[in-house]
Formats: C-alpha cells, structure tokens, sequence
C-alpha cells in the first residue's frame, strides 16, 4: 500500500549512448515505511490494554503479536479500504465507532493489504 520512493524515470537511447529526459517522483506519502501496521495495532490495543504507554521493543511485540492472534478469531473480515493509509485509518476507526469486532477489522486489514494473503 502506498509506497514513499517511486520514481520514474524516462531515459533515451541512441547512437550517441544514454540520457535521461524525464525524472520524478510521487508525493511525500511514507505509507511504503513499515510501519503503519505498528501504529495500527498500538492503536488498536488501547482497547485491549490499560491506557499506559509502553513503546519498549518487548511491549511492541506482544502488542503485534496479540493483533495476529485476534485477527486469526475472525471468521468474516471487515470490509476496509486498503487504497491509502490515510483512508485505511479512516475505515478502521469508522467500523470501530461502528460497533464492528475488533478481530473483524484486523482480519480485513490483513485481507485488504497487498501480498499479505
């Protein structure tokens, strides 16, 4: 999803040898990063956990690991809009404010997310 370094680039061959015509490069979207779903399951677990904030490695991966486990309990994901990450955030917390299972909304997370199946 999204992706922060995409480039394109046009380049021109001929007998002279190569050269670039055209270079560019997409928006300062940082969804391509990693760690959206980091964010996503620390945000998630604020309704599993007490509201401390514990951002130590160990924490992290229990959290991580907790938010597999829980989206491994769904058997019908959660229809979110995996285009952005903006708008995936968007989703979640509106199917949460929805009454929806949080398990639900991890498992479609997971569904709607690229090479993640």
């Amino acid at each position: 999803m999204g992706g922060q370094d995409t480039a394109l680039f046009q380049i021109h061959h001929d007998s002279k040898g190569w050269e670039l015509e055209y270079f560019n490069t997409n928006g300062p979207c940082a969804s391509g990063t990693g760690s959206f779903i980091d964010q996503q399951a620390q945000r998630l677990a604020t309704s599993i956990y007490s509201s401390e904030k514990d951002s130590s490695s160990n924490q992290i991966d229990r959290i991580l690991a907790d938010f597999i486990t829980l989206g491994l309990q769904s058997a019908k994901p959660a229809n979110v809009a995996c285009r952005c990450t903006v708008f995936t955030k968007s989703d979640m917390i509106h199917l949460q404010n929805k009454g929806e299972r949080l398990q639900d909304i991890i498992y479609g997370l997971h569904v709607g997310m690229p090479g993640t199946t």
